[in-house]
Parts: C-alpha cells; sequence; structure tokens
C-alpha cells in the first residue's frame, strides 16, 4: 500500500524498507538526472530496496516534488513482481523522473557483477532468466 506525504516537498513510499540479509539498499539520486536539472531540484533522492536472491523490488521511499506521481510506478512494479533486470528495456520518455529507473537498473547490474559471490546462486539466476525472457 503506497504511502504520500504531503509536505514540501513531499514524501512517498511503499513496502519494507529494512534492509535483511537477503536485500540490498539502493540510493536514487535524483539530481543526477535531466528532469531534475531542468526543474532545478535541488533536495531530490529515494532509496529502493531490493531482494538479491530473487531481484525483486521489496520496498521505496521517495522524496521530491514528483514523489507522488513516481511511487504509483514503484508500486505497480513490487505488487506484479516485476525483477529488477526485466526494467533494463523499460523505456520512459525523456526527460522524465521515471528516467532514474535506468540508473537503478545500471546499479543493481553493477551490484551483482562486484558481489556476486555473496549471492551466486540468485545472481545466476536472475541473468539466466534475463537472457531468456
Amino acid at each position: 500500500m503506497p504511502r504520500v506525504t504531503f509536505t514540501n516537498p513531499t514524501i512517498a513510499s511503499v513496502g519494507d524498507l529494512i534492509e535483511k540479509e537477503s536485500t540490498k539498499l539502493f540510493d536514487l539520486n535524483f539530481i543526477k538526472i535531466d528532469k531534475a536539472r531542468t526543474n532545478y531540484e535541488t533536495q531530490a533522492f529515494g532509496v529502493v530496496n531490493i531482494n538479491v536472491k530473487t531481484g525483486n523490488i521489496v520496498g521505496v521511499s521517495l522524496f521530491g516534488n514528483f514523489s507522488e506521481d513516481l511511487i504509483n510506478v514503484f508500486t505497480l512494479i513490487i505488487d506484479e513482481k516485476i525483477r529488477i533486470l526485466q526494467l533494463t528495456d523499460f523505456i520512459t520518455p525523456y526527460p522524465t523522473y521515471a528516467n532514474i529507473l535506468h540508473n537503478l537498473t545500471l546499479d543493481y547490474i553493477s551490484y551483482l557483477l562486484s558481489n556476486w559471490k555473496k549471492h551466486p546462486l540468485g545472481s545466476i539466476k536472475q541473468f539466466i532468466a534475463y537472457l531468456f525472457l
């Protein structure tokens, strides 16, 4: 169930944000994407909790004037159990805040490649599943 606090800027979250042994928190820095630059965003960030054994997003928290809209996309991803590697081929209009999904997938792939020994079976299963989608 998504939650939104309408402050300035807005805070939105969905799912579980507690890092566990099988999950990893990934930071989202919206200031690096072009949409935030065009809107002169100075405070826009988030965190995504991903189960590294399955590649499923289990929780998201966003902080920025766009978060009440973007949290809907993350809610759909969580509800439909869309794996993060499946989003590598997801195309969003440019420039939008949803372009952060591309950065997230790249960060996740980098994490899996550099930490595959921590989760060898999960990493291999995810890459094989991605190749045969």
